[in-house]
């Protein structure tokens, strides 16, 4: 099995379920629907044989500001000018030259990609 990494500063999000995968497995305890899928997981884990290690940032390449922004942001030190980035950053088309409101009524059932599961339940509890 190949696993893959990014090296450097780069920061790696926690799983989405919570678990590691290298989390050891509990031996006592209820064996639930989640701990078997962990253990599943684990054991999927141990077959590791290959690593392949990742050194260059490519998904923000084209904008390096922008990446750098993003860094800040992860370790928690944004400048004013990395929010002014962000806010930057509008969904924008001929229409609506100056961004759209989500709240309007037009886009109450648009699709939002965030990064947190706060703020999708913000944005739930807003629409809802």
């Amino acid at each position: 099995m190949l696993f893959i990494r990014s090296s450097g500063s780069q920061i790696q999000y926690p799983p989405v379920g919570g678990t590691p995968l290298f989390s050891p497995i509990l031996t006592y305890g209820p064996q639930t629907e989640q701990e078997i899928l962990k253990c599943l997981g684990r054991l999927a884990w141990k077959t590791v044989d290959t690593i392949v290690t990742l050194t260059d940032q490519q998904r923000m390449k084209e904008d390096p500001e922008f990446g750098d922004a993003v860094q800040c942001h992860c370790m928690h030190e944004c400048t004013y000018q990395d929010v002014d980035i962000f806010n930057s950053c509008i969904i924008r088309s001929n229409d609506e030259p100056v961004g759209i409101d989500l709240s309007s009524p037009g886009y109450l059932a648009a699709t939002v990609i965030v990064t947190t599961n706060a703020v999708r339940e913000e944005l739930n509890s807003l629409k809802a």
